[in-house]
């Protein structure tokens, strides 16, 4: 047996035809025993090696019904996820990731979305970004006992974090950001006593955040972008190792805790929640804090005094908040790195601190936004030689819209590195011409609003380095001339020529300056193609003459989208060229003397608008009125009595002698009757014509048209129940057509008034006539006789916002963006004109009612609806007990929830929910300014829209009001009660006025 032992073990002894053992050659006995066994035993041999055969396919049967514990646990949790698309064939489809998930394998380390540990056990698992759908818990990876990190991030579950994941005891890296999961953070979690990384951002959580206090090594913690209420939890300030803390753009409320004790944070984002204020104002910062966002807010009192002590900062960012007083000194001591500062759309006052500007020199790439504050002083100068000044290192520069005055520094405007200056809508003073040739490196250079001057035309032929770089540049609202002169008997089109033929320029505004004389190029072909040039603004001047074809023509202006040369004194017909500008979106010729007919335009093009084309009597066709074919006016009728009509035999003379009797006895009946009639019309007028030269010695010259009773009654056939198109407080509206077609929207008062009431009557006439705004329904003319008030509008005839909300009269329903950009546009005339100057109000009443309308657009809702139930009635009670108690459901547009867009426009609803509880407090002093709500939905305008633009490319600012006018009324009064449709006061009652607003 031996033998056989040996041959089994070691069948390669045999060797070109010999048998090998021990190194030596079989004798001849042993060489004849072992041909007996193989011809004795070739059986015995065959029936072991199908023993064999079996034995190992038994085993790998065995295994393939029987796979290691971690392939298994794999396996189950593959089970209870689904997946959206891709077949199992095709590992490039989403679901084709499952194709290398094998049960026959012997471990799972090459399986995709799995890692291992060096002895093959599962370490990590990523399946980020799969589609995954569906998911019934995290209890079968319990028995992954090495498993560290579970990455389940960019899926779509849209199911709740199930309490087992509290069983994954080992993790140290959780990622469950992006995967739509509901319901509320399980408590379970906080059994994760390992994790280092936790990130549950980018979902629909809702509620409190739990406990968390047993996670004592995390670093990292991000909860943002979810729907999580309640207060931030005081345990959060002693997680010590936390380096990274995100919970920004949730529904938290109340104050923000103490967080000294997180002496290893880095980063700190509470942006876009509802905070109110700092636990403790006192307390230490973090003092390694780098990155502190807290935008977005509610925040109230004076900026913390800890900020200063911030040393490793390189980004503060306490914008769009309610901070008041004054910047401190000390924010800017970082000098060995770079340092963005933004604390714009507050309500801080005082001057610049000089440190800001002071130490900038030593510090690389810089941006500082101050904008939207109430600033006053002048910009602060380095307390250092112009000589030994190196150069500002800022890279964006934003303070405006505040209350700075004085000239800019001349450090300013020679610094080489600044890229973006925006000074706008200050009162800043200074000969533009000294210095706009002196940004090198300046992209955009924003001086709107302000209070320059100079003669443009002395800066032709100055650009030199300038004209490569220069994109913006946006002058416009300020005091700016141009001037005929030997040289340039054309100022206007050389001054566009210079500028135009900056190579890189893409926007050139200068609007508003009220340039006296002068007319619009007949050519820019001199300029060459200006295949960059996107905003073209000239409007608000004096620009006289006409538009000639050839000024706009395609080829030179390939790239335009925005051409605006509205409320300017243009003449003649719009050219075709115009209309035919390859990528023109926005044509704005309205308020000028044009004529003829609109050229083409497509009904489904952006130019397809009578806006743009209102305020020029003489325009027809397109979006206008269609043209009527006018006919000369019929030759004057003259009755000619000729000899060959008189009878045969008849003469002429008997003719005329029948006339004169007839008309001896005609006319004496005629003439009494006459009398009669004009001493009858006499009577009836006189009243009417004391009442008209009455109210004409009451309003001033250039306000609205007094119309005569007789007309706006035979426009309403008698304010006929026909013509009632809305009732409310002030009372019945009608629409009727006046004498020179003309449709109308006319008020008529429920009451009969006084003498006071007459004059506070007129002096709100002379606000609205004088007022003039793209938003505003224009006023035409009023009616004060027989003591009965009426005032005649232009008609809008696309109906009240109420009936867009609510899809009547075959409206299309309103998207959410929709209904923010009208929400956007409304603040813009519910605030007082001075506001754009001063951002002062003077009251809140409009607050509340503005209120309302935000609660009406979220909800289509009426105002008053008693189809609510008892104490429901009125809309603001409703949506306050609905909101407060987190129950939105009822609440929010069954449009908008079905909307496709609904999840992504979720947070923006709710933001712009609580702001409209906030506004409509009963105590006007809890009501926000109105400052505060426009800086609130301006930020979710850019947020829903993905864009950064400034909202004043599609929101014209108000003029500014006369002395007379701010003494005589609230001008912010006169203008909201102008543009609502339903006002809502504080007791709850309802005004029904005519819908004000071209939102439409």
């Amino acid at each position: 047996m031996q033998e056989i032992w040996i041959l089994y073990l070691k069948p390669h002894a045999y060797r070109a035809g010999k048998w090998s053992f021990m190194e030596r050659d079989l004798t001849s006995e042993e060489r004849a025993h072992l041909m007996t066994f193989k011809s004795s035993n070739a059986l015995w041999i065959t029936a072991s090696k199908v023993a064999l055969i079996l034995w190992v396919l038994s085993r790998i049967k065995a295994e393939a019904v029987d796979p290691p514990p971690e392939i298994e646990a794999l396996l189950e949790f593959k089970a209870a996820v689904s997946i959206q698309t891709g077949s199992d064939d095709n590992p490039f489809e989403p679901r084709g990731f499952w194709y290398s998930w094998k049960a026959t394998d012997r471990h799972p380390c090459n399986w995709v979305g799995v890692s291992c540990t060096a002895d093959f056990r599962v370490q990590g698992i990523d399946l980020s970004g799969w589609g995954l759908t569906r998911l019934y818990g995290f209890g079968s990876l319990r028995t992954l006992g090495s498993l560290e990190r579970l990455d389940l991030s960019s899926n779509n579950f849209k199911a709740d974090i199930y309490e087992d994941i509290g069983t994954l005891t080992g993790l140290t890296h959780l990622d469950l950001s992006g995967s739509s999961f509901e319901g509320i953070i399980p408590s379970t979690i906080s059994q994760l006593w390992n994790l280092r990384y936790l990130s549950l951002a980018g979902n629909g959580l809702r509620g409190d955040i739990p406990q968390l206090n047993n996670l004592t090594k995390l670093q990292v913690l991000s909860l943002a972008q979810n729907q999580l209420t309640g207060r931030i939890p005081e345990h959060l300030g002693n997680l010590t190792t936390l380096v990274s803390f995100d919970l920004s753009n949730n529904l938290l409320n109340g104050s923000i805790p103490v967080l000294e004790h997180l002496i290893n944070l880095v980063e700190l984002n509470l942006n876009n929640n509802t905070l109110t204020d700092f636990k403790d104002p006192q307390s230490p910062a973090p003092k390694n804090l780098e990155h502190l966002s807290i935008s977005g807010n509610q925040i109230v009192g004076s900026l913390p005094s800890g900020l200063v002590n911030l040393l490793n900062l390189k980004s503060l960012d306490l914008s769009f908040n309610d901070f008041s007083g004054t910047i401190p000194k000390g924010l800017s001591r970082q000098e060995n790195h770079s340092f963005w500062l933004d604390l714009s759309h507050n309500q801080l006052t005082g001057s610049i601190p000089q440190d800001l500007f002071q130490s900038q020199a030593s510090s690389s790439v810089m941006s500082l936004n101050l904008s939207y504050n109430l600033l006053t002083g002048s910009i602060p100068w380095p307390e250092v030689k112009p000589s030994d000044f190196a150069g500002w290192n800022f890279d964006t520069l934003d303070i405006s819209h505040n209350q700075l005055s004085g000239a800019i520094p001349p450090m300013l405007i020679n610094s080489s590195q600044i890229r973006l200056i925006w000074l706008q809508h200050n009162h800043l003073t200074g000969n533009i011409v000294d210095f706009l040739d002196r940004f090198p490196y300046t992209r955009e250079l924003r001086l709107a609003n302000n209070l320059f001057s100079g003669d443009l035309t002395n800066m032709v032929g100055r650009w030199g380095s300038l004209a490569l770089r220069m994109e913006l540049v946006d002058i416009s609202n300020n005091l700016l001339s141009m001037s005929k002169t030997e040289d340039y008997p054309d100022p206007m089109r050389a001054t566009l020529e210079a500028f135009l033929a900056m190579f890189v320029l893409r926007e050139f505004r200068i609007a508003g300056n009220g340039l006296v004389g002068i007319s619009l190029p007949n050519s820019f072909l001199r300029v060459g193609n200006l295949p960059t040039l996107e905003v073209l603004d000239l409007s608000n001047n004096h620009i006289v003459g006409s538009i000639v074809a050839d000024a706009f023509d395609p080829a030179t202006f390939p790239s335009l989208k925005v051409l605006n040369i509205s409320s300017n004194n243009l003449t003649g017909p719009i050219p075709s060229s115009l209309t035919r500008l390859p990528k023109l979106s926005s044509l704005d010729v309205s308020w000028n003397n044009l004529s003829g007919e609109v050229p083409a335009i497509p009904e489904n093009s952006s130019l397809w608008n009578p806006d743009f084309f209102s305020g020029n009597p003489g325009l027809c066709g397109g979006p206008l009125p269609a043209c009527s074919s006018s006919s000369p006016p019929p030759a004057p009728t003259f009755i000619i009595i000729e000899k060959n009509v008189v009878k045969e035999g008849m003469d002429l003379s008997w003719w005329l002698l029948l006339i004169i009797i007839a008309s001896s006895v005609l006319v004496p009946q005629a003439s009494c009757l006459v009398v009669c009639w004009r001493w009858r019309v006499y009577k009836d007028k006189h009243q009417h014509d004391a009442d008209m030269i009455a109210t004409s010695n009451l309003l001033e010259r250039d306000t609205a048209e007094l119309m005569p009773l007789r007309e706006l009654k035979r426009a309403t056939d008698n304010f006929a129940d026909g013509a009632q198109i809305g009732a409310g407080g002030f009372g019945t509206v009608y629409t009727g057509k006046l004498n020179d077609g003309t449709m109308v929207a006319i008020k008529r008062s429920k009451r009969e008034g006084s003498e006071d009431d007459k004059q506070r009557f007129l002096n709100e006439v002379r606000i609205l006539s004088q007022v003039n705004h793209r938003y505003l329904v224009k006023l035409l003319g009023c009616c004060m006789e027989n003591k009965v008030a009426l005032l005649v509008f232009e008609y809008i005839s696309n109906g009240t916002l109420q009936e867009h909300l609510q899809g009547k009269k075959g409206s299309r329903r309103l998207s959410w963006k929709e209904r923010l950009h009208i929400a956007v546009q409304g603040t813009m005339g519910y605030v007082d004109p001075e506001y754009y100057t001063s951002f002062q109000l003077t009251g809140k009443s409009d607050v509340y009612s503005f209120g309302v309308v935000l609660l009406e657009l979220i909800s289509a809702q009426s105002a008053i609806d008693f189809q609510r139930g008892p104490g429901d009635a009125s809309l603001v009670t409703f949506a306050a007990s609905q909101i407060k108690s987190g129950d939105w459901k009822g609440m929010i547009d069954p449009v908008l929830v079905k909307s496709c867009d609904y999840q992504a426009e979720r947070e923006s609803i709710m933001s712009v929910g609580n702001l409209a509880l906030r506004c409509v407090e009963m105590r006007s002093k809890d009501r926000p300014e109105m400052k505060v709500v426009w800086n609130q939905l301006q930020t979710l305008w850019h947020r829903c829209h993905g864009t950064s633009d400034s909202l004043e490319s599609i929101l014209f600012e108000l003029p500014d009001a006369d002395e007379k006018i701010s003494e005589s009324v609230d001008s912010s009064t006169v203008l909201y009660s102008s543009l609502q449709d339903v006002r809502t006061d504080s007791s709850g009652s309802q005004h029904g006025d005519i819908e004000m607003s071209r939102s439409f």
